[in-house]
């Protein structure tokens, strides 16, 4: 099964001791052309209030002070999820120098209402105003081609439908048991 993109993993407890999946769950944003897939652990808090660790907090998220999350084991850009009030004029974002131009687009999902943008925008507060809900993530996870779809078909992942609500968990502690249930 090759689980869609917008749709939740679940680790089982074939996961336990993975010291990057094991009781997490992951929300899929993008599966490109070659068949890779990413994603963001959304139950893994940080410990670290954003705020700290992004310059424009202030200026980009609705709760600076509000903890990062892991977002996996690949680092690289801080992510922000967003929850928009509306979409429009947020079809592209200006980011700063050196993050390649495909990068500069949100990826959207939840009947674009929830978008994955880069927190390296060359001017945050225009996107401010459009915002409900925001979390920034530290790092995110990827696959290779056909290396999820195998790891779901030996049971090692779960598949659930995507919520706004869970992907802006306020127990992230919770959320993976609450949805391991939900997907017996």
């Amino acid at each position: 099964m090759i689980p869609p993109v917008g749709s939740l993993l679940v680790s089982t407890y074939a996961m336990d001791g993975d010291e990057h999946f094991d009781r997490t769950a992951v929300a899929l944003f993008e599966r490109d052309d070659d068949g890779v897939t990413f994603g963001l652990v959304i139950n893994r808090p940080a410990g670290v209030p954003a705020a700290e660790v992004l310059e424009d907090a202030d200026e980009l998220l609705i709760d600076p002070d509000e903890d990062c999350f892991y977002g996996g084991p690949v680092i690289g850009e801080h992510l922000l999820l967003a929850e928009f009030s509306e979409r429009g004029g947020v079809e592209s974002l200006a980011v700063r120098d050196g993050v390649p131009t495909e990068l500069a687009r949100p990826r959207p999902w939840l009947g674009d209402r929830i978008g994955i943008v880069l927190a390296t925008l060359e001017d945050p507060a225009t996107l401010r105003p459009l915002l409900v809900r925001t979390r920034l993530f530290l790092g995110l996870s990827c696959w290779a081609p056909g290396q999820l779809d195998e790891e779901v078909s030996r049971g090692i992942w779960r598949v659930a439908p995507t919520t706004a609500d869970a992907l802006f968990c306020t127990e992230p502690d919770a959320l993976h048991e609450e949805l391991l249930a939900q997907t017996r």
